[in-house]
């Protein structure tokens, strides 16, 4: 587990390795040049224009020409302002002035192998306009490989937010701490690869009190093993309410991956067209049908939810009245329930749109346990909304929540505009941590998981994980990693974010086999047993 910090996080990093811890400000600048030059070391020697601002990221770009100068690469600077800058901006400038470096005045002068950015570092917080756009656009259209200093100009570490125009770099040498505006938001297209490198800061009494991290392939290790005494109901026991008419893909891909991820008993709640593609498809799995959910069907849904210890609902579930009434009985039972283990409840997709429909649907805030309205055509219902329940559900303890909404079904819930969503995932995540769950999953190109304990931001995957089904399998880790954690005290977001990070690892070998355009979702499912 690494921290991530936003740019006030690593302000405060900095200055109090500076001023408290006394190391002094061009210590630590020498040290990320070197980390900086160091990643030319696997690189053929060529050219190189650094470009540099008047702040103290300018001044680590001039140190890091300095030094591959030093080491033969042909390097020329180019300085974007005039101004004197920081007093360590100073220093560095004086140093290549006395060894005579080249100065140009353009970016285009000359052709260049690499271009190194070090314009603007993590403070920057304004739209860039004028000149210094048409530098950052300039080297934007320039065919070099491109290594950015920190942050790619332009990028709000914070956010993620492209401040009018940013560096699209191939690499970034980011120093200390990975920076959230680098994660998650646009900012993460920008950064190409990214390389943390440790230059020396003291600041542990600072990471106390940052709650936002990244989860490693060394957290992976740490993962409970089935013991040599367990039997298949030890090793957890999970339901699936998947699986609407004529669409069982789903539910398989869930049962799959949720064995695949060490579930000891897998049974699906489904509609009865899919119970022989099911167990085709899944042979383990045990399937437990309905045609038209009558009372009976009820009763034995309640039944199987005691059997389990984690419950998942949603995937390929349709939002048609028969489903919304199995959610709405699924809840209210559970809001009855008088159990003493707490279980592990997943909300995903269409039990999500189904939950997000009735709660637009209603005014009511008043709340009491009784059952729900099987309907969602009342526009005026008399019972509760869903999320109420779910709130009670949660204060309860008696099931911990985890939702894994994707950026329109987040968007649903929270009654917003999707790209406010999307901009803001982890204060979205937040939000709906807060409303309903005990863990809430925002699926997107970098998905947020946030809970009590922390916020996750994930950085394994790969573009090729856009494909039908992919949530359906996330769903199925989740469900299979909260099996193996059954006799761990852990928070619900940490077995969801490592859930998360293992989906993404499943994604990044299929990448390697298959290739971004060809991997599918059972791709991922099966890779899961490789990577672990």
């Amino acid at each position: 587990m690494e921290y991530v910090l936003n740019s006030e996080q690593m302000k405060q990093v900095d200055d109090y390795s500076i001023h408290h811890i006394g190391i002094p400000s061009v210590v630590l600048m020498e040290r990320a040049a070197l980390a900086v030059a160091d990643v030319f070391l696997d690189m053929k020697k060529g050219s190189v224009l650094v470009v540099c601002g008047s702040g103290n990221n300018g001044a680590d770009g001039l140190a890091v020409g300095r030094i591959l100068f030093q080491r033969g690469f042909g390097v020329k600077i180019l300085l974007v302002s005039d101004k004197e800058g920081t007093k360590e901006y100073a220093i560095q400038k004086s140093i290549i002035e006395n060894m005579g470096m080249s100065l140009v005045n353009k970016v285009a002068d000359a052709t260049y192998d690499y271009i190194v950015d070090a314009i603007f570092g993590i403070g920057l917080s304004r739209e860039i306009t004028g000149y210094y756009k048409e530098i950052i656009d300039s080297i934007n259209c320039i065919h070099s490989y491109k290594i950015a200093v920190d942050v790619p100009s332009g990028i709000n570490a914070s956010t993620g937010e492209v401040m009018g125009t940013a560096v699209k770099a191939d690499k970034t040498v980011t120093f200390g701490y990975n920076k959230i505006g680098m994660l998650c938001g646009k900012g993460k297209n920008y950064c190409g690869t990214i390389i943390v490198k440790d230059i020396g800061f003291v600041c542990d009494n600072i990471l106390s009190n940052i709650d936002t991290f990244s989860i490693n392939k060394n957290d992976v290790g740490w993962l409970p093993k089935h013991k040599i005494d367990y039997d298949k109901g030890k090793c957890g026991k999970t339901l699936i309410i998947a699986g609407s008419k004529d669409m069982c893909g789903a539910a398989c891909l869930s049962a799959r991956a949720a064995f695949r991820s060490g579930c000891g008993l897998v049974r699906v709640f489904t509609h009865t067209d899919n119970r022989t593609p099911l167990i085709v498809k899944v042979p383990e799995v045990i399937a437990d049908i309905y045609s038209n959910y009558t009372d009976e069907n009820a009763v034995h849904l309640r039944e199987l939810i005691e059997w389990a210890d984690c419950i998942v609902a949603g995937p390929g579930l349709s939002t048609q009245e028969i489903s919304v009434k199995i959610v709405y009985d699924m809840i209210d039972f559970m809001a009855k329930a008088t159990w003493n283990t707490p279980k592990m409840l997943i909300l995903d997709a269409d039990a999500l749109n189904i939950i997000a429909a009735q709660n637009q649907q209603s005014s009511s805030k008043s709340f009491e346990i009784q059952p729900l309205n099987p309907s969602l055509k009342n526009q005026q219902p008399i019972y509760p909304l869903l999320m109420k329940q779910l709130e009670y559900i949660k204060e309860q303890g008696k099931v911990h929540i985890i939702i894994t909404p994707h950026i329109g079904e987040a968007s649903r819930l929270l009654k917003s505009d999707i790209l406010q969503v999307k901009e803001h995932p982890i204060e979205s995540a937040k939000k709906l941590y807060a409303m309903m769950c005990d863990a809430c999953v925002l699926k997107d190109a970098a998905t947020i998981t946030t809970g009590r304990k922390g916020t996750y931001i994930n950085t394994s995957g790969n573009c090729g994980m856009a494909t039908a089904g992919a949530g359906d399998v996330l769903t199925g880790i989740i469900a299979g990693i909260a099996c193996l954690y059954k006799y761990e005290e852990v928070s619900p977001e940490w077995i969801a974010a490592m859930a998360v990070y293992i989906h993404g690892c499943a994604g990044d070998i299929c990448r390697k086999e298959k290739g971004v355009n060809g991997t599918v979702a059972w791709d991922i499912a099966e890779a899961v047993t490789k990577l672990l």
